[in-house]
């Protein structure tokens, strides 16, 4: 089983079996707008960002994965940090474990932008569950638990968006809605992977326990056209200092500065001991809104 898919997961899928959400040309694609914002490159170590200028307005924010050099003319480098990419080395889950989710459409999107913004699972726009199956639990009418599948590259399937409202917390709702995706992955002769930020121990230790095994670390971040006027509630930033040996550990992450000018938003901000961030960010002309969060799927 290779997963050297992994290395630029994100341009792979927008350039394959994702095209039909991407925006962009040449060696730069997005995904569309109203899905979760993110970017891609060809070459995620020589990013063409000028080749994406039409087709970002400028007050978007997006992650980009794999990429550690100097901001480029015209863009900010609004966040840094490390995350973990994690593959499936389980055995396939016996039986489904969650009979009585029910599958998500276009009329539960506004619940799951809602539950993505308090939880914080990564980036997630109203169209982010038409990139795969997604899954949830409901109380009471609410959506309280959810997960579901973004990028897609060859025989690799990405698992994210897994969070579960913290009034509901301990049911074991992500796990059961985990471990459903994965074996209907499984069967169709799919590799499971996910994205974890590298400081977050528990959910390292979560996902380790069902079947997962580290592959890489890498370099993520948020980068925006111009300072944003809109409120971040971001912790202060990481720098990514871990080395590309599979074999490197979470507690490798090391704490920095964060990037751009003395008047940087994140350098009054208290320190946190996590990665996790989340804004909602709603474009000038009012043409989507996002959440602007890690990749990690870190709520259970």
């Amino acid at each position: 089983m290779s997963l050297a898919l992994l290395d630029n997961i994100f341009w792979h899928s927008l350039v394959g079996p994702q095209a039909k959400f991407a925006a962009g040309e040449g060696a730069a694609r997005r995904y569309a707008r109203g899905f979760s914002p993110i970017v891609a490159f060809a070459d995620a170590g020589q990013p063409d960002f000028a080749a994406l200028l039409p087709y970002c307005d400028a007050d978007e924010h997006f992650y980009c994965d794999g990429w550690s050099g100097p901001a480029q003319a015209g863009w900010t480098i609004e966040r840094e940090s490390t995350m973990f990419k994690m593959a499936w080395q389980g055995a396939t889950p016996a039986s489904d474990e969650a009979p009585d989710a029910i599958a998500l459409g276009a009329e539960h999107a506004g619940q799951a932008v809602e539950l993505a913004a308090l939880t914080r699972p990564g980036p997630f726009g109203l169209r982010t569950i038409e990139l795969g199956d997604y899954f949830g639990y409901f109380e009471h009418g609410r959506l309280v638990a959810m997960a579901g599948e973004r990028s897609q590259a060859g025989t690799l399937r990405e698992i994210s968006g897994v969070c579960t409202h913290p009034d509901v917390q301990g049911r074991g709702y992500a796990r059961r809605l985990m471990a459903k995706l994965i074996r209907r992955q499984v069967l169709r002769g799919e590799t499971p992977f996910l994205h974890v930020m590298c400081d977050n121990t528990s959910a390292h230790t979560f996902y380790a326990r069902m079947g997962f095994a580290y592959y890489r670390p890498s370099v993520v971040r948020i980068v925006s056209r111009h300072r944003s006027r809109v409120a971040w509630s971001l912790p202060g930033a990481m720098a990514p200092t871990m080395s590309r040996a599979s074999s490197a550990l979470p507690g490798a992450c090391q704490r920095a500065q964060p990037h751009g000018a003395p008047s940087n938003p994140f350098a009054k901000m208290r320190s946190s001991t996590t990665c996790n961030a989340c804004v909602v960010v709603v474009s000038a002309r009012g043409r989507s809104a996002a959440v602007i969060a890690p990749f990690s799927s870190t709520s259970r």
